[in-house]
């Protein structure tokens, strides 16, 4: 009697399963069938991919993550769960190098340090080399080939040009190449080696760019740093008197970058710590919400500070601005976006434009500005006007619907000098 039943439940669990199999490829079906028709839904893409990946469809799972990108782009918890998801299934370095891809093109969408260090694991990874969270790897690990070290110095330099600026977390991009130089030094052959030394300077060439800009864990960079001099210092045995001066005079340098940026740090870091409490409380973003507080008079106050010192530092504020917050920091809210305020984008293309005198990066990002509002005519005519200026070698689809839109918007605004004859334009 017991083995019937026994028997009986597995019968009843294999029904139970059967079913919900049934119920999730129907609901997969209805999500494709919605989607066909409109595929502005963003929660019905999420919902589909969630569906498919408990279905264990690969494809499928690509494909909709394919569709979900190519029609809004996406924040950072969203490329992160797609690279981590075909890391995994990633064994050759051609299938790393495609990750790495798939992880740059989440950088183009929007800001992202966590997504700018996976591209540097990723592509050391492709090479041969192993890098841990911070960079560094195992301390035991052989130094890497000459070839495989200079790609993933190359693949830190690009991330250091995007985020390396960002005072809160750019420091994590500097520990990552501090880290894997140090490496390199520990599988450098024994002074007095020429290749020690070039390794050596190439540690303490890192530090110190990194002293020079001020970030919020400039005084635990500058403790690590002086530690490793005096531990140089007595390996090499004092190198005699010239060698000490010598050192000394770098060290003194040094201490004016760090002393320079920690000026600097001064100004920036009230706002830093004001910005991380707004976004935890989810406080407002609209930037019209001006007595309510919130983060949209913060990041104003943060824009006019940059934009008069350094323009590659306002460049970095500009696109932190513009990244939707995290959803363990408190994004997700029913708060509109500062990304898709057109007010936003149009300041940061003006700034482009006249402050930093980018014509490139004036292109991709008012192909960016009219991806987070389509709905924006300004945006729109912005655009127009970046691609009129632009060299094309040959026609293109894209170019053609975007100086149709812009044309479009242009002939609204001089039929009506308002806003509400662009409001009724649908777009197609």
């Amino acid at each position: 009697d017991g083995e019937e039943d026994d028997g009986e439940e597995s019968d009843g669990e294999e029904s139970d399963d059967d079913d919900d199999g049934d119920d999730g490829a129907a609901e997969i079906a209805s999500l494709r069938e919605h989607l066909a028709t409109t595929p502005g839904d963003y929660d019905s893409h999420l919902r589909l991919i969630a569906l498919l990946k408990a279905a264990a469809e690969l494809d499928g799972v690509r494909a909709a993550r394919e569709s979900l990108a190519a029609t809004f782009p996406l924040p950072e918890d969203v490329w992160l769960a797609w690279v981590d998801d075909e890391e995994r299934l990633a064994d050759s370095a051609d299938e790393l190098r495609a990750v790495q891809r798939l992880c740059l093109r989440g950088c183009e969408d929007y800001l992202s340090v966590p997504l700018w260090l996976r591209a540097t694991q990723l592509a050391a990874r492709a090479v041969g080399v192993e890098l841990d969270a911070a960079g560094g790897g195992d301390d035991d690990a052989p130094a890497a080939a000459e070839a495989a070290a200079a790609a993933v110095r190359e693949a830190f330099e690009q991330a250091l040009t995007a985020g390396g600026l960002h005072v809160a977390e750019g420091g994590a991009l500097w520990d990552g190449l501090e880290a894997f130089e140090r490496r390199q030094l520990r599988g450098a052959p024994p002074a007095p080696a020429p290749a020690r030394a070039r390794a050596a300077e190439r540690v303490r060439s890192v530090c110190r760019r990194r002293l020079a800009v001020p970030l919020l864990d400039t005084e635990e960079a500058w403790r690590r740093y002086a530690a490793w001099e005096e531990a140089e210092a007595a390996a090499d045995g004092g190198g005699g008197d010239g060698a000490a001066a010598q050192q000394q005079q770098q060290q003194r340098d040094a201490e004016q970058k760090r002393d320079g940026a920690l000026r600097e740090l001064q100004k920036r870091r009230p706002l830093e710590v004001k910005l991380a409490a707004a976004v935890r409380a989810g406080a407002r973003t609209d930037p019209w919400a001006r007595d309510d507080g919130g983060a949209s008079p913060l990041w104003d106050q943060y824009v006019a500070l940059e934009e008069t010192a350094d323009p590659w530092r306002a460049r970095c504020v500009h696109e932190r601005l513009l990244a939707p917050p995290r959803a363990a920091d408190g994004g997700g809210g029913t708060e509109p976006l500062l990304c898709a305020q057109p007010a936003n984008w149009l300041r940061y293309l003006r700034f482009l434009r006249d402050g930093l005198k980018a014509p490139p990066l004036v292109a991709a990002a008012s192909a960016r500005a009219v991806r987070n509002c389509a709905g924006s005519a300004a945006l729109w005519l912005a655009r127009g006007t970046r691609m009129r200026r632009r060299p094309w070698t040959r026609p293109s689809r894209q170019r053609g619907r975007t100086m149709a839109r812009s044309s479009l918007c242009s002939w609204a605004a001089r039929c009506c000098c308002c806003t509400t004859c662009c409001q009724r334009v649908r777009w197609r």
